[in-house]
């Protein structure tokens, strides 16, 4: 049985700073995470987290929004520090295709997204506040036990920070690691998702 609070610690990950989107795929490889986020497999490089934001901050480049994956198991580990591609409904039905997928927004005014896709379908699609509905009233393809214990809106307690990571590892099966968030990893350059505003890629069944 787990013993959430020694996970909730362990989560905690002093010093690190959480990317601004994370999202773990299960069911494709990493090469067609990155294709279908809009980059190219063939064009990665290891990038630091300071290495992504010295490129998104440079005026004179023309790439300015990255991704970087790793693997785990059988899961894909897609990191943006200085963009959300993974948190728009559209691409993350995408990246659900043959498999599912779980998507974290670590928005800087605490208005936080988790979003969750299989084979090719939102199954939830919410700000975080407690515990999560899916779209569709009874949806078996989520587990509402997975949010036992993370949220407490009498307490004022959300599903933020290391609680987010937690409900990332129940659903996904896989142990989360600060080293994503502090590494370099195999990134690769990918189009700005705000091209996709006022697209059907936002839209949300």
């Amino acid at each position: 049985m787990e013993d959430l609070t020694a996970t909730l610690e362990r989560l905690e990950w002093p010093g690190v700073e959480m990317p601004y989107c994370m999202t773990l795929v299960e069911g494709i490889a990493e090469d067609e995470v990155i294709r279908r986020l809009g980059g190219d497999p063939e064009r990665t490089q290891q990038l630091s987290p300071q290495q992504y934001w010295d490129l998104h901050l440079d005026d004179d480049a023309e790439e300015r929004c990255f991704v970087g994956v790793t693997t785990v198991g059988g899961v894909v580990v897609a990191v943006e520090h200085n963009t959300y591609a993974g948190n728009v409904p559209g691409v993350l039905r995408s990246l659900s295709v043959g498999g599912r997928a779980f998507t974290m927004l670590n928005h800087i005014e605490a208005k936080d997204n988790i979003g969750y896709a299989v084979d090719g379908e939102l199954v939830i699609y919410e700000e975080p506040w407690g515990p999560l509905t899916p779209l569709r009233p009874g949806d078996p393809r989520w587990d509402p036990h997975w949010c036992d214990g993370l949220a407490d809106e009498e307490a004022d307690v959300w599903l933020r920070g290391e609680r987010m990571l937690a409900l990332a590892e129940r659903v996904m099966t896989c142990l989360m690691e600060p080293a994503w968030c502090t590494e370099p990893l195999r990134s690769a350059p990918i189009p700005n998702p705000d091209d996709l505003a006022r697209t059907d890629a936002w839209d949300i069944p």
